[in-house]
């Protein structure tokens, strides 16, 4: 098993068909019939079953899917990391997950630093649930993750903390800026379903206070969930960075949920059992020093627990 048949294997699951993994990986497609039989007899397992439709993994294909994209993102690093002694410019390719309520504050500048910064660096950015970003950062998938509420050591990873902010209370009705705890709790919401952390979190607050939640609709979609919000069927609960445009808009009004207030951390997260690249040390100075700026112009509203 070498890199060449990975990439072959990786190029015809990623497509689904061999013929279209001949296009754009530029081989032709006896040679990469070749490469997969020959991977397969190697492995003594078949790895894809072939049908007129294309090609289907096979459960240890899965396997191998998973661990291709590890080996050969590893392979990738120890290209950089010889090629960094040459101290050109910053090349190869990084990936960083964001939370969608942080992506909303991160992609464009993000992406504007790095393509001024270091443009022959390429940059992906993954955006889902914290606990998706977690699991692809343990499987080499992602090189940065920024996560939420990662309580005590997470084996493998380093954690740094970032910000901690406040949770709102948002809706098209309501005065004053500040809201209590039981007194939302009384309120009909629109929240994110169970699966999702931010939603296991504002539950075990109000748990720890004694309520519930009214939740008329879950919602997973953000957009989808304030536009439900500006809408009139119910308040949510975000935090600030989240609603900054429809605030300013004057579609949604917030207010500062206390007593007790709600709080919640954000973490850049990374494998601190991997060396890091030359690309994935420059995304991370520039993204620490975005969210410096945004948070001291107010743009990503908290404290900054950056040193």
């Amino acid at each position: 098993m070498d890199l060449k048949q990975l990439r072959s294997f990786l190029g015809i699951a990623e497509t689904g068909s061999i013929s279209a993994a001949s296009l754009r990986l530029r081989v032709a497609q006896p040679a990469l019939s070749q490469q997969l039989a020959r991977l397969e007899a190697g492995l003594g397992v078949t790895l894809m079953l072939r049908s007129s439709r294309g090609v289907t993994l096979t459960a240890a294909g899965e396997v191998l899917k998973r661990e291709a994209e590890r080996l050969l993102r590893e392979a990738e690093r120890a290209r950089e990391a010889v090629r960094a002694e040459a101290a050109g410019p910053v090349r190869g390719r990084v990936a960083i997950g964001l939370p969608t309520t942080v992506a909303m504050l991160l992609t464009l500048p993000l992406l504007q630093a790095l393509r001024a910064e270091h443009p022959d660096l390429a940059l992906h950015l993954a955006e889902s649930q914290s606990g998706h970003l977690l699991e692809w950062l343990r499987q080499g998938r992602i090189d940065l993750a920024v996560l939420f509420d990662q309580q005590g050591a997470q084996p493998g990873l380093t954690l740094r903390p970032l910000v901690e902010e406040e949770l709102y209370l948002a809706g098209t009705t309501g005065s004053g800026e500040e809201i209590a705890l039981q007194d939302a709790l009384r309120l009909p919401v629109l929240l994110p379903g169970r699966e999702h952390g931010f939603r296991r979190l504002l539950d075990a607050h109000a748990a720890r206070a004694g309520g519930a939640w009214q939740v008329v609709a879950e919602v997973d979609a953000l957009p989808h969930l304030k536009a439900g919000v500006a809408a009139g069927l119910a308040d949510t609960v975000l935090p600030w960075g989240a609603l900054g445009a429809e605030i300013a808009a004057g579609r949604l009004q917030a207010r500062r949920i206390v007593a007790p207030v709600l709080r919640r951390t954000a973490v850049l997260a990374w494998a601190g059992d991997r060396p890091a690249s030359r690309g994935q040390q420059a995304a991370e100075a520039s993204l620490l020093a975005l969210v410096r700026r945004l948070v001291g112009e107010g743009a990503w509203r908290g404290r900054l627990l950056l040193d």
